[in-house]
Formats: C-alpha cells, sequence, structure tokens
C-alpha cells in the first residue's frame, strides 16, 4: 500500500465531486459525519458521566471504550476529531477520569494483595514475591492508566516499584514511547491536530518513559558489573566443590578403567560460569534495546566473552568435554554481540571439538569395557578357587566322618 493516500481508501462515494482530491480535513469530517453522529456521542457521554460519578466502572468502560464507534456515513475509520474541538475536549476529559479510576482501583487491589503477601512472610511471601507474576502485570496496567489520566507522579512511583529488568518494566517504556509519539492517522479527519490538552499530555509520557529508559540504561550497566564482578571472582566453596566433584569423578573412572582419563587436564571454572555470564549479558542487551539505548556496550562484552571461550577451547590442557562446551559458549556470546563472521567460523570449528569429545568418550568407553571384561575375568577365577576351596573342604569333612564311623565300630 505505499504511495496510497488514506482518502483512497475511503469509498468514492463518500467524497463524489470533481474537487474530492483536493478536500480540506473539514470538508472530509462534514461528509463522514451523520446528523445523529455528534447527538449519539454526547448521550453516551452523559451517561458514561453519570456511571463514573457513581463508580459504575464495570458498566462505564465499555460506554466510554466504544465511543469512536459513533455513526458515520459509510463503514469508514473517523476520527473522533471530526466531531469539533468542544466534543473532543469531552471525549478526552471523560476518558481521563475512566482511566484515573481504574488506575485507583488497580492500585487498591494491589495493596491489598501485597499486604497479604507481607503478613505471609514467614509462611514463603516475600515482597519480591509479591511484585513478581500476575501482581507486576496489574501494576503495570495501573501505571499506564495513571498515565492516561494524568497522573504522572502516581504513575512514577508504582512503576518505579518494578524491577528494571522485569518484563513487565520494559514493557512500560515501550507503552509510554508510543503513546507520545503521535502521528496523523489513515482515518477521516486523522490528520486534525491534537487538542493542546492531549499535546501535553503525549509530552508527558514521553519525560515518563525518558525517566524509565534511565533506569533501564543504568540497570543495563550495573548488570554488566555484575558479570564483570562474577567471572573475576575467586573460586567460591559451591564452584570448587563442583569442580572437586568432577576430579574426583574422573579419579574414580580411571581407577576402575586402569587408564589416564582425565590425567593432566584441567576443568576450567568458566565451564561454570559461562550460563550466568550469558544470561547477564544476554539481559543487559535486553534492557538497552527496551530503553532505546545503543546496545554497543553489551554486544562488546559479549564479542569479549565470546573470544575467551574460543581461547579456553583451543587450550590443550583442558578436558575434551569441557572444550567442547566452552566453545559452545562461545557461539552463543557471538551471537549475542551481533558478531556474524566470529559466530559462522565458531560454528564451522564445533563440529572439530564435538569430535574430540566423542573420540574422548569412545576411548573411555573402550577402556571401561576391557576393564569390565578383566574385571570378570578376575570374579570368575576368584568364584572358581573359591569352588575348590570348598570342594576340598567337603571332602575333608566326609574323610573325618568317615573315620569317626570306622572308629565307633571298632569301638576305638
Amino acid at each position: 500500500m505505499k504511495g496510497t493516500h488514506w482518502l483512497q481508501l475511503i469509498p468514492l462515494a463518500l467524497f463524489a465531486g470533481p474537487v474530492a482530491g483536493q478536500m480540506t480535513a473539514a470538508e472530509v469530517c462534514e461528509r463522514a459525519l451523520v446528523p445523529e453522529s455528534i447527538p449519539w456521542v454526547v448521550e453516551r457521554l452523559d451517561r458514561s458521566g453519570t456511571l463514573l460519578a457513581a463508580g459504575n466502572l464495570a458498566e462505564a468502560e465499555p460506554i466510554v471504550r466504544d465511543i469512536g464507534g459513533f455513526p458515520r456515513s459509510a463503514d469508514v475509520s473517523v476520527s473522533t476529531r471530526c466531531l469539533g474541538d468542544d466534543i473532543s475536549r469531552r471525549i478526552f476529559a471523560t476518558r481521563q477520569k475512566l482511566a484515573l479510576a481504574l488506575g485507583s482501583a488497580t492500585e487498591a487491589a494491589i495493596a491489598g494483595q501485597i499486604s497479604g503477601a507481607m503478613t505471609n512472610y514467614g509462611k514463603g511471601g516475600s515482597q519480591e514475591k509479591a511484585r513478581s507474576g500476575a501482581l507486576a502485570d496489574q501494576i503495570s496496567d495501573a501505571v499506564i492508566n495513571y498515565a492516561k489520566g494524568g497522573a504522572i507522579d502516581k504513575a512514577r512511583s508504582l512503576g518505579s516499584s518494578l524491577p528494571a529488568d522485569s518484563p513487565q518494566f520494559k514493557n512500560l517504556v515501550r507503552q509510554l514511547a508510543a503513546m507520545g509519539d503521535w502521528t496523523p492517522s489513515m482515518s477521516a479527519g486523522g490528520d486534525i491536530p491534537p487538542l493542546p490538552e492531549q499535546t501535553a499530555l503525549f509530552e508527558k509520557y514521553q519525560g515518563l518513559a525518558h525517566e524509565f529508559s534511565s533506569i533501564l540504561t543504568s540497570a543495563a550497566r550495573l548488570r554488566l558489573a555484575e558479570e564483570m564482578a562474577v567471572m573475576n571472582a575467586p573460586v567460591t566453596a559451591t564452584e570448587e566443590s563442583m569442580l572437586k566433584s568432577q576430579r574426583m569423578g574422573e579419579a574414580i573412572m580411571a581407577a576402575i578403567t586402569r587408564s589416564d582419563v582425565g590425567e593432566g587436564k584441567r576443568f576450567p571454572i568458566e565451564i561454570v560460569r559461562g550460563t550466568t555470564s550469558l544470561r547477564m549479558v544476554r539481559e543487559a542487551e535486553n534492557m538497552f534495546v527496551a530503553a532505546n539505548e545503543d546496545p554497543a556496550p553489551a554486544l562488546a562484552r559479549a564479542v569479549q566473552r565470546g573470544d575467551q571461550m574460543v581461547a579456553l577451547a583451543e587450550d590443550e590442557s583442558v578436558t575434551p568435554e569441557a572444550r567442547a562446551s566452552i566453545h559452545r559458549y562461545a557461539i552463543d556470546f557471538y551471537r549475542i554481540g551481533r558478531d556474524e563472521a566470529k559466530q559462522r567460523r565458531a560454528e564451522g570449528k564445533q563440529p572439530y571439538y564435538d569430535q574430540q569429545m566423542e573420540e574422548e568418550m569412545a576411548r573411555r568407553k573402550a577402556q571401561a569395557e576391557t576393564a569390565a571384561v578383566e574385571l570378570e575375568k578376575s570374579a570368575a577365577e576368584v568364584r572358581e578357587a573359591t569352588a575348590r576351596m570348598q570342594k576340598t573342604e567337603a571332602e575333608k569333612k566326609a574323610f573325618a566322618d568317615e573315620a569317626a564311623a570306622l572308629e565307633k565300630e571298632l569301638d576305638f
């Protein structure tokens, strides 16, 4: 539909006449409206106003939501700006009242749920738990409604209670930025500029989106700092236990198979920390993108880690299994870092490391099978020796029994 003007999407019968293509927005609106358009809207504004005053949000909400579906001369999209400034101003004010009421009702429900969760803190509840999942979605809804209602301070306060790395907070930034980006629509009257109060609210949306974007950006930089600390930290007791278990497993296998499993090879700490590093770098990249900021710091860190993993994979002092796993980390890091050239090279090299690992596993399996055969042979020899001993003992007992019987018979 590239190059198509919105007027071309409206039935030509609506604009019959030689100068249809030169009509002003007011003329387009005049042709689109019918006599019952404004009375229909006014009646619904009056009715929804009464319902809102009574606190009946359940009935008021669908009326306000559908107010844009007023009668028109054809089945076309028509902006409420075609109804004139006064009616548009009433619609805007009514929508704000509804949004504020919805935001307030949602906030009250949120407060009750958080209070209940904190009351049950000793039973596994926590503030973090209270603000996760469905409750975080409610907070996000309340923020958007408060923003639409012009209660920016309330929207800011509630929005700031969400974790910056949560999906809800990132979606808030996107929604607010989109809400503040007014562009002419393709509907009839869609190019009529918004009311001054609407423009002012759009600017508030953008301001709040910028504030939340700054929070996201700071959180992204903090996540990268945390990732650096994780990768550079001394080996923890838990990590040492994991590495020790790996070494013990190899030692036991070597003893059983009487082989050199893992001999002279090391199991680097990066294989333990790689998953955490990947997650944190990916989270930082996502936060930069959600904040509409350049994700270059996260991309650079990802490529740096990819290079580090490639170097480790090339280190022959590392066990074949670890080299294969670490090299897969490199591919994932390059993918996050959007370095397609390095990613392709790493993907091309991965089969080599996988083959090395498979050959090592096959060698160990063969050694284990040989050891099993030898063990079975030794066990068979032990069983045979035991049987011979048992037979000798039985013969001794039979001889003793015969001697005793003979003694008894001879009355010795």
